[in-house]
């Protein structure tokens, strides 16, 4: 049993094609007011959003140009939500005010994405987002291209993607926005919340984003400990969280260095002055020279004060 989608045709003319597009993009929110909003709304859920922006771009024009083939639902494996990190790539600038953080946005285990679309908040009065804003290449392999719909106003960035046509499919761990942030008061902490996220999948049935929260308990960590990195095997980048435990002088100076099999350095990823607190740093996989590291195991040591730890980890290609 499937359910018989509308093919996308937003304009009423018979055919999808940019124009369909362009008249989704135009109506897209809530405001039944804008012109074309009824036919843009084509899953008839009150809202123009990245549901009905991949119904439009997965069905565009075929070589007649002619209308689009109905779409039926297929049953895909139950997905009720997909976990999303934010965290700061350039974490060892944060105690420098005058400099951008840059924070990226990390999807962890999606599957057959066509689209997604974000929502985030912030406090305007605390920081800036600056630009141009980094859109993701999620979907840049896809030969017959890729929509992007970006707004940023202030106090929020919104981001929606969607590729072309039906051949190209996306699973996987993958980022899907970087920022770049300036601290108007000096320290960043936790600027950026997910209001709203989403994956549209091929069969068109839709995955909800949902912000991982770091599990603060009521009182500070009373011990240094290091967890396993996530994901782990890992492809192209990984989280690496810890505990940095109660001092009665405050903050404490943190490193974290990246090894190979080989006791070599591979990069000094982070080295500040920490807040007590639970804590994860994020490793992009490149080495200090900027290269994509290779396959096979790596070490990262993490010391706090005068302690330090070490884990293992595995970058497979």
């Amino acid at each position: 049993d499937g359910r018989l989608l509308i093919g996308g045709d937003a304009t009423g003319d018979n055919e999808v094609n940019e124009d369909d597009v362009n008249a989704v993009d135009a109506a897209w929110g809530i405001d039944h007011r804008v012109a074309n909003f009824s036919r843009s709304d084509i899953n008839n859920d009150r809202r123009v959003g990245v549901e009905d922006l991949s119904l439009v771009t997965s069905n565009i024009s075929n070589s007649t140009g002619f209308g689009a083939p109905p779409v039926f639902k297929a049953i895909f494996d139950e997905l009720s939500e997909i976990l999303v990190d934010i965290v700061p790539v350039n974490s060892e600038l944060a105690s420098v005010t005058d400099k951008p953080i840059e924070f990226v946005l990390l999807a962890r285990d999606i599957r057959n994405a066509v689209a997604f679309e974000v929502l985030l908040e912030y406090d305007p009065e605390n920081i800036s987002i600056l630009e141009p804003i980094k859109t993701s290449a999620i979907f840049d392999g896809n030969s017959q291209g890729v929509f992007t719909r970006i707004d940023h106003v202030v106090g929020s960035v919104s981001l929606a993607q969607a590729c072309y046509g039906r051949d190209w499919q996306v699973s996987g761990d993958h980022e899907l926005l970087r920022l770049r942030i300036h601290s108007k008061k000096g320290g960043i902490r936790a600027p950026l919340h997910l209001r709203m996220g989403k994956i549209v999948r091929s069969d068109y049935s839709t995955v909800d984003l949902i912000q991982r929260e770091v599990d603060f308990s009521t009182t500070l960590p009373e011990v240094f400990t290091l967890q396993q990195n996530y994901p782990n095997p890992f492809n192209p980048s990984t989280i690496i969280p810890f505990s940095v435990p109660f001092s009665p002088t405050g903050s404490v100076p943190v490193t974290v260095e990246i090894y190979n099999m080989l006791g070599q350095q591979v990069r000094h990823i982070f080295d500040r002055d920490v807040e007590p607190g639970f804590r994860k740093v994020f490793w992009d996989g490149l080495d200090g020279s900027g290269a994509v590291v290779g396959s096979g195991v790596y070490f990262y040591k993490v010391q706090v004060g005068e302690e330090a730890l070490v884990g293992s980890m595995t970058m497979k290609k």
